[in-house]
């Protein structure tokens, strides 16, 4: 269920800019490490470690090459597609851990 936690942070720290600005600084202060992440996670009641975050993260990773091939797909026949949630997530993570 750890992964689930890490999902629901995600997903949290997408719309919450309380967390977002909680990370962004534990993050400054520590060069940036998963470690203040997941210190941030658990001081607002999620429940991970940085190992279930990196399995997590490594999915998210995966969805992302999917997505990206799903798009070019449907690029070549004409359609689009909306971001995936996977790269967004993906995306706000790089831009606070850097």
């Amino acid at each position: 269920m750890s992964e689930e936690a890490v999902n629901r942070f995600l997903e949290n720290l997408e719309h919450d800019a309380r967390l977002q600005a909680q990370l962004r600084k534990a993050a400054a202060d520590e060069n940036g490490a998963v470690g203040a992440l997941v210190r941030v996670a658990i001081s607002n009641g999620y429940d991970f470690t940085e190992t279930d975050f990196a399995t997590a993260l490594a999915t998210l990773r995966q969805n992302e090459v999917e997505a990206l091939n799903e798009d070019q797909a449907a690029a070549v026949v004409g359609g689009a597609s909306p971001p995936r949630a996977a790269v967004r997530k993906l995306g706000l993570i790089k831009e606070i851990l850097g």
